[in-house]
């Protein structure tokens, strides 16, 4: 598979190729490791490769999920590989290696994502561009005297330069929706939500279903200060008229 054609389809087109035995899940992670490989030195986007644990598990057969093959790169932050750094982006935690898989990574596994690394992040998140002394900064990958935006500046990056088609980002003041916007990944406006996390009232994302294309679909719920009780109820209404777990 060359780069042209790889790069051709997002994450569902290239579950539905590899589905439909047009390429392998090797042959489409050879394609996302070659794309990494020529494009990061350039963009510092993907600090810690993973190419022979996405190499190992493709080889030992991958689980029959929606995204069956496809490539992906976690965001260092929060997030545990087995045998890979976790850094959170800070010199104080740069020799931390888990033992372990943290449950977000085993269940993008179950749906059959093939991790190939982990990106860069600003020091625990806590700024809107990615520049950490540990790693140094992650350029936008139009224009290298711009920001890639933080505090998922790598994922956005390696997206928008076409080393995957998708990969894992987290939020709660921007961190998404900045370096969306800043690599030209964001079509259309996504206003900022309340930061629950800042003002200190409660808030819960909710699964609600899935989309036709099988994906989850969810919902953020908050309440007033002091009000947990409300928000719980809510949620477990939810949980009692469609229960998500039995899908998982």
């Amino acid at each position: 598979m060359t780069f042209d054609e790889y790069n051709r389809y997002d994450a569902t087109g290239l579950a539905s190729l590899i589905a439909s035995r047009e390429v392998t899940a090797a042959e489409v992670t050879e394609a996302a490791i070659a794309a990494i490989e020529s494009l990061n030195p350039g963009l510092n986007a993907v600090i810690a490769p993973l190419f022979e644990l996405a190499r190992g598990s493709v080889r030992a057969g991958l689980p029959a999920g929606p995204f069956s093959g496809v490539p992906y790169l976690l965001k260092d932050l929060n997030t545990w590989v087995a045998g890979a750094p976790a850094t959170n982006g800070c010199r104080a935690l740069r020799d931390f290696v888990p033992t372990r898989d943290s449950v977000l990574v085993t269940r993008l596994r179950t749906a059959g994502l093939v991790i190939l690394g982990k990106t860069n992040t600003p020091e625990f998140g806590l700024n809107i561009c990615t520049s950490p002394a540990l790693f140094g900064p992650t350029p936008n990958p139009f224009d290298s005297q711009r920001s890639a935006g933080g505090s998922s500046g790598g994922s956005a990056c390696a997206v928008a330069a076409g080393m995957v088609p998708a990969a894992h980002a987290t939020d709660s003041g921007g961190s998404i929706r900045i370096p969306a916007s800043n690599c030209g990944l964001m079509l259309d406006e996504i206003p900022f939500t309340p930061l629950f996390n800042a003002t200190g009232a409660p808030a819960a994302s909710v699964p609600l279903g899935s989309c036709a294309a099988g994906l989850p679909v969810g919902v953020q719920f908050g309440a007033a200060l002091g009000r947990e009780d409300t928000l719980l109820r809510l949620a477990a209404a939810l949980e009692q008229a469609a229960p998500w777990h039995q899908r998982i």
